[in-house]
């Protein structure tokens, strides 16, 4: 019986991706993962004011329309409460 070349290529596609993967985790062994450090409001606030269309435009292809109207309502109400 033979064997279909897509089911070989398949294969060897998964066992090359299985190595690397081991070599990786061998590589990396007990590093730390980058360290997060919270943004501040004032941060974030001044990030947001920064924004040009254009970068709204690009978070709205990567991220979503979704996420951007949220993020923009959270970036006006963090605006409103620091000019109170």
């Amino acid at each position: 019986m033979k064997e279909n070349i897509g089911d070989k290529i398949v294969y060897r596609i998964l066992k090359r991706k299985e190595t690397v993967t081991a070599r990786i985790l061998e590589q990396y062994k007990g590093v730390k993962p980058f360290r997060k450090i919270p943004i501040s409001d004032d941060e974030s606030l001044i990030q947001y004011n920064m924004m040009t269309p254009q970068d709204l435009d690009k978070m709205i292809q990567t991220d979503g329309v979704e996420k951007t109207n949220s993020y923009i309502r959270d970036m006006e109400a963090l605006k409103a409460r620091r000019m109170k």
